[in-house]
């Protein structure tokens, strides 16, 4: 996943609430004066919470001064992962490695391995490797995501000193968690009822007008229940389309995985999506990222994200290529 990172985001306000900080400790701010006129709120105590606003948030900081935000960036959704961006609001450098999410709504994933040193007022991204969603049993797509609070676990050595394990409290102004675990119980709730991929038999070819083509079968797959499950749409990304090798009637989905049904496919082709543009086929990061729409029973629609394997993603991006004129 890499190692930390500085943020892509403007810092200044958390450089200003930083040195307000700083400010008020080389002035002697008595640590009983409770908030003050730059919204700097200093502990009663040794070793007690702080509070720390800014213009966007309000950030609590562990007893070492640090404090945490859920980020999720582009490229983060494509990898599966997430960032636990950490400021050090204290006046001490720290040390910190071992960074992990713990949060009710996600399952545990071991912690990362990255370490680096937190100057006071300094800001990073820390990958986190996602769980899984914590999901009503059998899963919903409308679980609610629990209200506990998220915490980063970390090994933490201030100025030099010896490492001991912190929490560092998660806020999650963006919402981040909220909709990893929306997606995540979406997506759990369709593959209980029935697995969705595509077929690993795709066959090259052209359309009727001439365009170099992909054709193959969206493949749905009982798993659990007898809950109608319906697909009604299919959608391709920046460089690629899909759709149905058969016009179906109006109204009707495009594909249906009936009580009493085993399996159900629908077979599809594949096109280049006309964007050849250097910009598009270089930044594109979701080029394999096929949402389908579908429903189950009289559950709301659900997108997920279909993906083929990676033989195919090698035929689709020759196809591509072909297309843009590339080879």
């Amino acid at each position: 996943m890499g190692g930390p990172r500085a943020t892509r985001r403007e810092r200044r306000a958390w450089l200003v609430v930083a040195a307000l900080a700083l400010a008020l400790a080389a002035c002697g701010a008595d640590p009983s004066d409770g908030p003050t006129a730059a919204g700097v709120t200093t502990p009663a105590r040794e070793g007690a919470p702080t509070t720390v606003w800014s213009p966007t948030t309000t950030l609590v900081a562990s007893p070492e001064g640090l404090a945490a935000t859920a980020e999720q960036y582009r490229e983060d959704q494509v990898t599966g992962t997430m960032q636990i961006q950490v400021t050090n609001l204290g006046t001490t450098t720290v040390r910190l490695d071992g960074v992990a999410l713990r949060w009710a709504g996600l399952t545990a994933t071991p912690a990362s391995t990255t370490a680096a040193l937190l100057a006071p007022g300094q800001v990073l991204d820390f990958p986190i490797a996602l769980g899984e969603a914590v999901c009503t049993d059998p899963p919903r797509a409308d679980s609610p995501a629990p209200a506990s609070p998220a915490a980063a676990a970390a090994r933490a050595a201030v100025d030099g000193g010896g490492a001991r394990d912190v929490a560092i409290p998660v806020s999650d102004t963006r919402g981040v968690l909220a909709r990893i675990h929306h997606h995540g119980c979406q997506r759990q709730s369709v593959e209980w009822a029935s697995s969705v991929a595509f077929d690993a038999v795709w066959t090259e070819g052209t359309t009727p007008d001439g365009r170099p083509a992909a054709f193959g079968r969206l493949v749905l797959r009982r798993a659990h229940g007898t809950d109608l499950v319906a697909v009604t749409q299919v959608n391709g990304s920046v460089l690629l389309s899909i759709a149905p090798a058969a016009v179906p009637a109006a109204g009707a989905p495009l594909v249906r995985l009936g009580p009493a049904d085993a399996e159900a496919s629908l077979p599809v082709v594949v096109t280049q999506s006309g964007r050849c543009e250097a910009h598009a086929l270089a930044e594109s990061k979701h080029t394999f990222f096929l949402p389908v729409a579908l429903a189950v029973g009289d559950a709301p629609v659900v997108i997920i994200d279909v993906i083929p394997d990676d033989a195919a993603k090698l035929r689709l991006a020759a196809l591509i290529n072909r297309s843009c004129g590339l080879g």
